[in-house]
Order: structure tokens, then sequence, then C-alpha cells
């Protein structure tokens, strides 16, 4: 055996043990930061609340809710079914979410490494692109909760690997399997569709001719519809609006996009609250920014003169560019039109990270390629920026989480006095509450949801009900948000429900009611 052999086959398992020990490392962080559980928010509760709705036999529905087992479509099932899966085998889908989302995120790990390998077709910048990945604070954290974020991700780095292997081999299997991938984050969560038309371009511009475009797409199509469709026509044949979400036109707000810029200044370069450095990651994000779309507006211009050919070779970076901005334009479409309550955060903006990580790799490499003094040194001062911030916000991050639980799984909810109480309730008194989710997280209780925000006019023959029921202590009222309470309607209603009422259980913002004169 050559020399040169025996090089590269030394190289190729030094590879694949340098991906799989640093899956193996920080699958075992995330686990020891996660003790008490996954993070535990409103969606979190959505999915193991209907995937335990479905172990019980009542269907994907809101186990959490008192008034009726109300189908859930706001939420797609795929996280939920999956959750079900490992219940069929005994584990409880808040334990089973933990333990899916520290094996998704060794299995993205792996993933971002061999597709790293494959873009820059050097084993070394996969392996690097893995580290970051691993290290950095917002993936580590959207992993640890129980939502359906790092299962999305997953998908979509197992697209972007068939969409490599379709354009080495050419066999339409391939585009077949993408699709049903495809179809499968779609019902993981709906801006999947954000994928579903980024990888369509991408089989448009990758083709070398109007015959093999159009096959490609059509297989594609094909396979991607179905699973979709079908959890549409489940939603209709139940009466129910297929994704509960009307429409509105309700533009995406300042706050918002300012929550968005710092939370992407935050991902590049974590430095918390202080002033200096807070605006010196936002300088470095334009900077970033203006570069990434230089480079963009610069190269694929050129590429296009150049061909399919050259297409071709960076058709993983081209795939990720264009992913970049059809998710976010399909976010923030989404928000004004369909769902404005969305914000602009870590989680959601996850696959904008991931494919700025591909990106800011590429422009890294290309940087360092030019062989310019001035371009190394930029090179290796914001890249020890970076990896030193991350390193120590990583750090931070796990020290934390390692103290308490995350969102509903903290000791301020689980321990809460107001819980205790919940809890030594009788089975037949009503709860009230202007958190469902909580009381559940907690107790495994369902509630009725008070929503505090109604016009006095409509709301006050709903809240004197509920008062009288407090006051004859056939039901309690709970309010964990007393201090949100501030606005005139709000605070009106909360006097409306409260009136006549004793307050029993007093705790930080947590307050319980029952009974009264």
């Amino acid at each position: 055996m050559s020399i040169s052999l025996l090089t590269k086959q030394y190289s190729r398992h030094a590879f694949w043990l340098s991906l799989v020990s640093l899956a193996i490392v920080f699958m075992w962080l995330l686990r020891c930061s996660t003790l008490a559980g996954p993070g535990l928010i409103n969606d979190s509760i959505a999915y193991i609340g209907g995937a335990r709705s479905i172990l019980s036999g009542t269907g994907y529905s809101q186990i959490w809710l008192a008034s009726s087992l109300q189908p859930i479509t706001h939420y797609p099932p795929l996280f939920s079914l999956t959750l079900v899966f490992l219940g069929i085998f005994g584990m409880d889908p808040f334990l089973g979410a933990r333990a899916i989302n520290i094996l998704l995120f060794g299995l993205n790990i792996v993933l971002m490494g061999i597709l790293g390998s494959f873009t820059f077709r050097v084993q070394w910048a996969g392996v690097l692109l893995a580290l970051l990945f691993a290290m950095n604070t917002a993936m580590f954290r959207v992993h640890s909760y129980a939502i359906s974020e790092p299962l999305f991700l997953f998908l979509c780095l197992i697209c972007f690997l068939l969409l490599n292997s379709y354009l080495e081999r050419r066999n339409l299997i391939l585009v077949v399997c993408m699709g049903l991938v495809t179809g499968l984050a779609i019902l993981d969560r709906y801006v999947g569709v954000a994928l579903f038309g980024t990888l369509a371009i991408v089989i448009m511009l990758l083709e070398n001719s109007w015959s093999a475009r159009l096959t490609g797409l059509g297989a594609y199509v094909l396979a991607v519809i179905p699973l979709p469709l079908v959890w549409l026509v489940y939603n209709a044949r139940r009466g129910e609006a297929m994704t509960n979400r009307g429409l509105g036109w309700h533009p995406v707000t300042g706050e918002n996009l300012l929550l968005g810029v710092q939370n992407l200044s935050q991902w590049i370069l974590p430095v918390g609250e202080v002033p200096f450095l807070n605006t010196l990651s936002i300088a470095l994000l334009i900077l970033l920014g203006i570069l990434l779309l230089w480079g963009m507006f610069t190269q694929v211009p050129h590429l296009l003169v150049k061909g399919y050919s050259a297409l071709k070779v960076h058709a993983l970076l081209l795939t990720a560019a264009i992913f970049l901005f059809v998710y976010l334009l399909l976010v923030l479409f989404s928000i004004t039109v369909f769902d404005p309550a969305t914000k602009l955060q870590d989680r959601i903006l996850v696959p904008v990270y991931l494919c700025m990580l591909f990106l800011f790799i590429a422009l890294g490499h290309h940087l360092w390629q030019s062989k310019k003094t001035s371009s190394r040194l930029n090179v290796i001062i914001i890249s020890t920026l970076m990896i030193g911030s991350w390193v120590q916000n990583l750090y931070q991050t796990i020290g934390l989480m390692q103290q308490d639980g995350q969102g509903y799984a903290s000791r301020r909810i689980q321990e809460s006095p107001v819980i205790r109480f919940i809890e030594n309730m009788p089975d037949d008194i009503s709860i009230y509450t202007d958190s469902p989710t909580a009381i559940y997280s907690a107790t495994q209780r369902p509630s009725f949801a008070v929503p505090m925000e109604l016009e006095n006019g409509s709301s006050q023959p709903y809240y004197a009900e509920i008062n009288q029921q407090v006051r004859e202590g056939s039901a309690i009222l709970v309010l964990f948000e007393t201090v949100r309470y501030t606005d005139p309607v709000s605070e009106a209603n909360y006097h409306y429900l409260t009136a006549g009422t004793e307050l029993v259980v007093k705790f930080g913002s947590q307050r319980a009611f029952l009974g009264g004169d």
C-alpha cells in the first residue's frame, strides 16, 4: 500500500473520529446541563401534551385545557409523533423530548462536519464547522428545550446532504427522498415551506438542461406534497382551520426587528449588555453582512457566466445563501400576514445562524486564499474575537443551566407555593388561569384559559361568572403575570376577576385566589 493511500486512509479515520468525539462530548455536556429536564415554553407544552394525548387515545389534542379536547392545528405533528414513538416503549414525552434533542444535537454536529467537508473539499473545514456549530450558545440552548427546532435543523441538513448526493450521482430516487424529507420538515414546522422553495430554486439552477430541470423539479414536488396534504386534509375534515392561522395585516414592528438584529449581533459576538461591546457586535454584524452581500453579488454572476459546472462546485454554499434569504422573507411574511405574536428570537433564527456558519467559513476561506497579509490578519482578529466570546458564553451558559431548569422547568414554577396549592386542590375544583401551560408543566392538570386582553364591554359577563365560581369555592383563580397587567384593559379585567375574592397564596408575580365574601 502506497504512502499517499495510507495518509488518505489515516486522514479519513481521523476525520470521523474527530466528528464522533465532538458529538459525544457535546451530547454529554448537554445532558449534564439539563438534569432538571428540557427547557419548557408554551410550544413545549403543546408538543408534550399532544404526544400524551395521542398515547392516551384522545388524539392530537390540547390536553392541557379543561374546556374541551380541542384538536391541535397550530403546531404541526411530527415532533409530537416522535415523542409518541418513544412513549410506546415506556418513556414519558417530557423525558423523551430531552433524549431526542440530545441525540439530535450529536447527529447535527456530525452532519455539519460531513457537509463542511463536502462544501470546502477539505476535511479540516468540516471539523471546524462542526466545532463552531457545537460550541455556539444559541445552538446549544435550542437543543436543550423541548421544541421542534432541533428536528427541523436535522431534516434541513439531511436535505442538503441528499442534494449534494443527487448532484454527484444524478439519481432521481435521491430527489424523491429529498422531497419526502422536505415534507417531513413542513410537518415539523410550517416554515419548512422555505426549505421547499429553496430546493426547488436550486434544482432549477443546477440542472444543465430544461428536460432535466422539469424532471427533477416534478419528482421533487410530487414527493413533497403528500405528507403535508394529508395533514391539511385531516385538519379540514375535523372542521378546523388548516393551520389555525387567520389572515390579517400586522406589519413587523420596529421593536421586533430590533430584537432580531440584537440576537443576530449577539450570536456573532455574545457580549451581553455592555454598551461599547454591544455596539461592537452590531458593527461586526453589519461588516460581515456587507462582506457576505458583496461576495454573493460579485461571485454569483461570475459563476453564472462560467456556467453549470462552476455552480455545481459551489452548490451547498449557494443553497445556504438562498435558504437564508427565503427563510427570513417567509418568517417576516408570516408575522405580517398570519402570526404577529412570533418574535425574532434565537429559536426562530437558528436556521439563519446555520446558513451564516457556512457562509462565514466560506468568506474566511476566500480571504485566506487571497494570501494578502491584511486579509489574513482580519480573518485572525475576527475569528479570535468570535471564538473567544463563544467559548466564554457557552461556559457561562452551561453553569447557569446546571443551577436551574429553563422556562417552566425552573424552580420558580416547579417549586412555587402557588403550584403546591394547586396540587392540594381536589380534582373537581376548576382552575382558571392566565397560563394553562405553566400549570400543566408542573401538575399535569388541565385548566381554563383566561385571556386578560379582552375589551371590557364584551368580557364583563365572562369575568363575572369566573369571579362568582371563585367566591363560591367551586373554582380557583391563578394568575402568573400580575406585574404585566398595568394597561387600562388588563388592569380593569384583573379587578373584575378578583373583586371580593380572597388572595390565599402570593409568590413573586404569582397569585392564587379562592373564596371570599
